[in-house]
């Protein structure tokens, strides 16, 4: 029931201040996060390239078009992540843009992967896995 002379106040939902925008807050600064599906166990990964090279030492023994597919499907994952977050511009990280650039291209083969420098073919090495990378 209205109240005389009292002001009539529309309030668009979207402007609130409230759970929906801290969700959406929460998430734009959530991690990247790449799970591995081919382990046993779950693995995750916030560096793609460290997934990239997990799949290209740890599971040697899939089926190169399985591994394929997969470093193309979560350099599309990161890319996307990249770009809601603004951050998908080579000057961030251009190394890992030019990865991502390669496996979205047309003339991607699982030769342009082994050919990549990754971060876990050396930094694992000393750790009691002579093949370079985590076991699962």
């Amino acid at each position: 029931m209205p109240i005389e002379g009292a002001l009539a106040v529309t309030v668009e939902e979207h402007l609130l201040v409230g759970t929906s925008y801290s969700t959406q807050l929460s998430e734009r600064l959530r991690p990247f996060t790449v799970t591995c599906r081919f382990c046993p166990t779950v693995r995750r990964y916030q560096q793609v390239v460290s997934y990239w090279a997990h799949l290209k030492v740890q599971h040697a023994e899939l089926a190169t078009n399985e591994r394929l597919h997969e470093v193309q499907h979560s350099a599309r994952q990161y890319k996307a992540y990249a770009e809601d977050r603004y951050y998908d511009t080579p000057s961030s990280n251009p190394s890992t843009w030019a990865k991502i650039q390669q496996a979205l291209g047309t003339n991607f083969s699982w030769e342009v992967v082994q050919n990549w420098r990754l971060p876990k073919d050396t930094v694992q090495a000393g750790r009691g896995f002579e093949d370079g990378g985590a076991a699962c």
